[in-house]
């Protein structure tokens, strides 16, 4: 929680949107932290901010940049803001004695396969990196397209076996 203690006090928060983009569509468009001041609030009391995508303020949806910075700046005394937190890339190694290991990883979805997901006893959970809701990118340098060609080239892989996800961290609160 941030808090703006007068209407003059600095949260530092910058926010872009790419709202003018050709083809945008406004319904779909994020509105991200791009920068924080260093003598704003947002920098002292939460630097990982930095990258988030801003969901709402105080319980509103943030639809627009304008909007966004319109509830900042209107806001004062305890501010909560819901953020989403950048996509990070993740590369795992695994190591798989035989084809007919089972890795304990099921995938589904439409495009990029989702990991939906991880048996307890399985060598996935056991690694202790992959996430439910990770999608799956590649699977030995080979891009995975959906979760058929996925689960078919982890079913097919043998020994070091090198996985690259995208991962979404869990919205959060501020």
């Amino acid at each position: 929680t941030l808090k703006k203690p007068t209407a003059s006090s600095k949260l530092g928060i910058t926010l872009t949107s790419p709202e003018t983009a050709v083809g945008a569509n406004s319904l779909d468009v994020a509105t991200v932290v791009t920068a924080l001041s260093d003598d704003g609030i947002a920098f002292q009391t939460d630097r990982s901010l930095l990258g988030a995508e801003l969901l709402s303020v105080n319980g509103t949806d943030v639809y627009s940049h304008d909007h966004g910075t319109k509830l900042l700046k209107s806001s004062l005394g305890r501010i909560t803001l819901r953020v989403q937190p950048p996509l990070r890339l993740q590369e795992v190694n695994l190591f798989k004695p035989a084809e007919a290991t089972k890795l304990g990883m099921t995938l589904s979805g439409v495009g990029a396969p989702k990991v939906s997901a991880l048996s307890a006893d399985g060598l996935a959970a056991k690694a202790g990196q992959l996430e439910v809701g990770s999608e799956l990118l590649s699977v030995n340098s080979v891009e995975v397209f959906d979760h058929e060609q996925g689960t078919m080239l982890l079913k097919a892989a043998r020994g070091a076996v090198r996985l690259l996800l995208r991962v979404r961290p869990a919205v959060r609160e501020v």
